[in-house]
């Protein structure tokens, strides 16, 4: 379990992610975390690598930044987009 400060960080860290994530989704570009790019299951249909892309998505997902942006829910599901709770904290990051 991370420390106080090391939340702090990770959700700062996330806010200022969010931005770039938040300008991604409106210029349309998918998914909206660079990350995850290139590891869609739907992107094939050789079972071995949809398996290899889903477990390597899964591994993407963990990643600290990712899952609290998940877990506030400022991204859908699967990295995407950027959902409306998002775009609010994105807003807030830039006025301050």
């Amino acid at each position: 379990m991370p420390s106080k400060p090391e939340l702090e960080f990770i959700n700062e860290y996330a806010r200022t992610l969010l931005v770039e994530w938040a300008a991604r989704t409106v210029r349309g570009e998918e998914p909206a975390i660079p990350l995850l790019k290139g590891c869609n299951p739907i992107q094939t249909d050789d079972p071995d690598k949809k398996e290899a892309y889903a477990k390597m998505r899964e591994k993407q997902l963990q990643d600290p930044f990712i899952a609290h942006a998940l877990n506030k829910g400022w991204v859908s599901k699967d990295g995407s987009r950027v959902l409306a709770q998002g775009f609010t904290v994105a807003k807030g990051y830039l006025k301050r």
